[in-house]
C-alpha cells in the first residue's frame, strides 16, 4: 500500500511472513504504533483542512500570478555567514533588540512579519521576513504598513491573503506544502522540505535547511514550541480530572497564535477520546448536554 506521506519516511520496516518470527512480532508492534500515530495526524489534518481548506485554496488561486517571477525556497543559497538568529514578537525581542542591532552585520536574521515594527524602530534589518498565517484582508492590510521600507527577502506561503504580496520587498520567496502538488507541477518546484506548527519553528527549520552552523533564538516560547513539536503523544487517559485539565489546555491553545488546541490534545493522548471517539458512540443528547455543561 502506497500513500502520500506528510513528511519523508525516517524508517522503513519490513515484516517477515513467518508468524513465529519474534522479530516480526516486534516489527508488527512498531507498525501498529506508527499506524496509530498516523491516525492521530490524519484526524488533526482533517480538522485543519475542513476549517481552513477553502480559504487556503482560494488564496492560492489568487496568488498564482504573483508566483511567476518569485523565487522558490529551494532556490535559496546563503554564502559568507555561518550564524543565524530567529526572532519573533515578545518581551525577549524588546529586551535583546539593542544587542541584535550591534551584531546584525555578522549574522543572518530571520524574522516574523509581526516582529518587523520593533526591528525597524531599533534600526535592525532582517535578511528574511516570514509570513505563514493566512489571515484576512483587514489583517493583511494592517500589516502592509511599510510604504517607505523595503523588506530584503519576504518568504511566504501562497495560502496567505493576497494582500501580503503588496508588502514592499526586494524579493518574494514562496514555499508550499506537498498537498498542493498541482501547483508544484505547474511551476516545476518541490514542496516545503519541512512541516512545522508555527512561524518560529519554521524559522528554525529554514536555518537548518540552509545549513547554518549556529542558530540562536530571541523568543521566549520557541523552546516550548520545539518541545511540543518533537514530543511523543501520551497514552489515552479517560480519568475525569485529567479530561478536565485537557479541556482547559486545549481551549487555551486557541488563543495562542500558531498553536493548535487539537495538537495539544494529541500530545496529551486524548484527541481521539474527546473529539472523535465520543461522537462515534451511541450517546444520547442528554448525556452530551451533561458533558458540555
Amino acid at each position: 500500500i502506497f500513500a502520500l506521506l506528510q513528511s519523508p519516511a525516517k524508517q522503513i520496516i519490513t515484516i517477515s511472513c513467518e508468524p513465529s518470527n519474534k522479530k516480526s512480532q516486534k516489527k508488527s508492534q512498531e507498525v501498529k504504533t506508527a499506524i496509530e500515530a498516523g491516525k492521530r495526524t490524519r484526524h488533526e489534518n482533517t480538522r485543519t483542512v475542513s476549517r481552513f481548506g477553502k480559504s487556503w485554496a482560494t488564496n492560492v488561486l489568487e496568488n498564482l500570478p504573483n508566483l511567476e517571477n518569485a523565487k522558490n525556497i529551494h532556490d535559496l543559497k546563503i554564502h559568507g555567514v555561518e550564524d543565524a538568529i530567529v526572532v519573533a514578537s515578545g518581551p525577549s525581542l524588546n529586551k535583546n533588540v539593542a544587542t541584535l542591532r550591534s551584531i546584525q552585520e555578522n549574522v543572518f536574521i530571520v524574522s516574523a512579519l509581526r516582529s518587523l515594527p520593533v526591528l525597524i524602530e531599533a534600526g535592525v534589518t532582517p535578511d528574511i521576513v516570514l509570513q505563514l498565517d493566512a489571515e484576512d484582508s483587514d489583517v493583511a492590510q494592517n500589516l502592509a504598513f511599510l510604504p517607505n521600507y523595503m523588506i530584503k527577502n519576504f518568504l511566504l506561503e501562497p495560502t496567505v491573503n493576497p494582500g501580503f504580496f503588496k508588502v514592499p520587498s526586494h524579493q518574494i520567496i514562496w514555499s508550499l506544502g506537498q498537498h498542493f502538488f498541482d501547483v508544484h507541477k505547474k511551476f516545476g518546484t518541490a514542496p516545503t522540505p519541512f512541516n512545522v506548527p508555527s512561524v518560529s519553528i519554521y524559522g528554525l527549520s529554514l536555518c537548518r535547511y540552509l545549513k547554518f552552523k549556529n542558530i540562536c533564538f530571541i523568543v521566549i516560547g520557541t523552546s516550548i514550541g520545539i518541545f511540543l513539536s518533537l514530543a511523543n503523544p501520551a497514552q489515552e487517559n479517560d480519568n475525569l480530572y485529567f479530561v478536565f485539565i485537557c479541556g482547559i489546555i486545549s481551549v487555551s491553545g486557541m488563543i495562542l497564535p500558531g498553536l493548535s488546541g487539537s495538537f495539544l490534545l494529541m500530545l496529551l493522548g486524548n484527541y481521539v477520546l474527546l473529539l472523535v471517539g465520543y461522537l462515534l458512540t451511541n450517546k444520547s443528547h442528554h448525556e452530551l448536554s451533561v458533558l458540555l455543561y
